[in-house]
Parts: structure tokens; sequence; C-alpha cells
């Protein structure tokens, strides 16, 4: 019995808004470096960014095995 495609595989709009959030969050890394660096503001905003970046990276590292 042959199976019409991969079941494991990403739907195209499940990968194109991964892609999007990605994007989204390197431009957030930007905005926030270009604050001060003793800014609280931007010191919160990158913790939080990149601990999002961490979980995306896990993401992507499961979706390729």
């Amino acid at each position: 019995m042959m199976e019409s495609g991969p079941i494991d595989q990403p739907k195209p709009q499940q990968q194109m808004w991964c892609e999007k959030k990605q994007t989204a969050v390197h431009e957030e890394i930007k905005r926030m470096n270009q604050l001060p660096a003793n800014s609280a503001y931007g010191m919160h905003r990158l913790k939080r960014t990149v601990s999002q970046e961490q979980q995306l990276e896990l993401l992507f590292a499961g979706l390729s095995l």
C-alpha cells in the first residue's frame, strides 16, 4: 500500500508561520539592541526574546529529525 506523502512534514502554512515568527523575533532583537545598554525595558525584552528563540531552535531541531 502506497502512502500519498510523508506524514511528519509540516504543512506549508505552518512552515510559513514559523519563518514569519523567526523573522519577527530577529527584528525585535535588532530594535532592542538599539536601546541604551542600561535600559531595563531592553534587558527584559531581550531575555524574553532569547528564551523564545531558544524554544524555536528546539522546535526546528525536532522538525529536522
